[in-house]
């Protein structure tokens, strides 16, 4: 699911037990994007696998309540759980730019959701390591140019991807598809909050989103880019058949007669709160 949160200037950021919620409930890496008051520049910090990390990152700055912040929670649907594959990202066609777990930038991008637009059908090099996002920016984002920043335009990226896109720049944050404002806080959702949540997550993971590549052992989306033909994301091998009822490998069964098992909404970190 992932979620993003945007903190406008002048108001706090979420309380400990929020951000930890989000982060049990969207554990695949931390980043978040703050504009540098004073400046043109927006600093890109990802790459937090674990609460504790992204705590430290949060810490390091100094006053974060006379800053615009966008914080991104990653719950992986394509490509590697690594800190480079963490949101937010720069407009830029570089990989090494997309890939940074500290940079600085003009602009940063976070998108909530699955871009199936992304994919080899336009032509995207197969070996190509990089998520449906990093790909969407790199292919198409970076060809707008200014335009970026038009009301309407926005408009067509929101309806044509789906999902939800917040972007951070010195001028301030825009937000692309629903978002709901909390106690002066904008979030991209706030499923995690709730205590259901995570059964109707875990309940919702069914095949064939989602399989088990036997070439490298990975669990994850799986891009069938031609008809019967599949694409790891994690080591590009190619494979055929059905790939697509295998055993999610290394995490226990999603789901048993319709009904999220106890064992899956554990291994989320659901306490029961």
């Amino acid at each position: 699911m992932c979620v993003i949160i945007l903190k406008p200037r002048g108001r706090r950021l979420p309380d400990d037990d929020l951000l930890r919620k989000a982060f049990n409930h969207n554990h695949d890496g931390f980043g978040w994007a703050y504009h540098r008051e004073g400046t043109n520049e927006v600093v890109i910090q990802k790459g937090a696998m674990d609460f504790e990390s992204a705590r430290h990152i949060i810490r390091e700055l100094r006053d974060p309540k006379a800053c615009n912040i966008m914080m991104h929670f990653r719950l992986a649907t394509e490509g590697k759980v690594c800190p480079e594959n963490c949101h937010p990202y720069p407009i830029s066609r570089k990989r090494a730019e997309l890939k940074a777990t500290e940079f600085v930038a003009h602009n940063a991008l976070a998108h909530n959701g699955i871009i199936t637009h992304a994919g080899a059908t336009i032509g995207i090099k197969l070996q190509e390591d990089l998520t449906d996002t990093q790909k969407f920016i790199k292919y198409y984002l970076t060809k707008l140019g200014l335009s970026i920043y038009n009301e309407g335009v926005l408009k067509l990226i929101s309806n044509y991807v789906g999902g939800r896109f917040g972007l951070l720049t010195p001028q301030g944050q825009i937000t692309m598809g629903d978002f709901t404002e909390k106690a002066g806080l904008w979030y991209s959702n706030q499923t995690f909050m709730t205590t259901t949540y995570l059964q109707s997550y875990c309940e919702s993971q069914q095949p064939p989103r989602f399989s088990y590549c036997d070439g490298c052992g990975a669990w994850e989306y799986l891009e069938e880019f031609l008809v019967g033909w599949w694409l790891c994301e994690s080591c590009h091998k190619v494979l055929n058949g059905d790939v697509t009822n295998t055993i999610w490998q290394g995490r226990p069964p999603l789901w048993q007669g319709g009904v999220a098992t106890q064992e899956c909404l554990a291994w989320h970190g659901y306490n029961g709160e």
